[in-house]
Formats: structure tokens, sequence, C-alpha cells
């Protein structure tokens, strides 16, 4: 996991983790039926969207928890280990 003062990312085989100010949540990855990557226009990544099998979303927000020196692997590693999830990535900015 990535730890930033009190946010923290943890993408594991079983489970992604987070805090994010006053936003936390631990989703299985069982009950997770869509994984977006939202990215800019220079395709960097800025903010997860999960979407849960009962239609539930939440953002987590990379900007927000600082980081940024992490941002490539944390792309790396979801394009890798959660392939089956993902759809595609959605521009922003």
């Amino acid at each position: 996991g990535i730890k930033n003062y009190n946010d923290f990312l943890k993408l594991g085989i079983e489970a992604i983790e987070y805090k994010n100010n006053e936003k936390s949540g631990v989703f299985q990855l069982k009950e997770i039926r869509q994984i977006t990557l939202i990215k800019d226009d220079r395709n960097v990544l800025h903010k997860i969207q999960l979407v849960s099998a009962n239609n539930n979303q939440v953002i987590i927000d990379l900007d927000e928890m600082e980081l940024e020196a992490y941002i490539v692997s944390i792309d790396k590693f979801m394009s890798a280990h959660y392939e089956v999830l993902l759809k595609g990535t959605t521009g922003i900015g």
C-alpha cells in the first residue's frame, strides 16, 4: 500500500482499500463490477471510479490524496492486476 500522511491507497489481490480525509472504504474485488481510470489529456491518472455489483459508485481522488509520485506505479499495477474489471479510461480537464 501507499501512505501519505493520514491518506492511503492499498491495492490488493482481493480488495481495494483507501482513506482520503473523511472518505474511506474497503471494496472486495468480487463485489466490484467495473473500474474506470480517469485520466487527463496527457494520459495521466487522476481518479479511480469503482462501480459495485449493486451500482454504487465511489471516486477515489488520487490528486486529493497527493499521490502524484506513485501515479505511474498505480496505473501499471491496476492495468496488470485488474484488467478484467477495467473499462477503458475517461478523460478529464
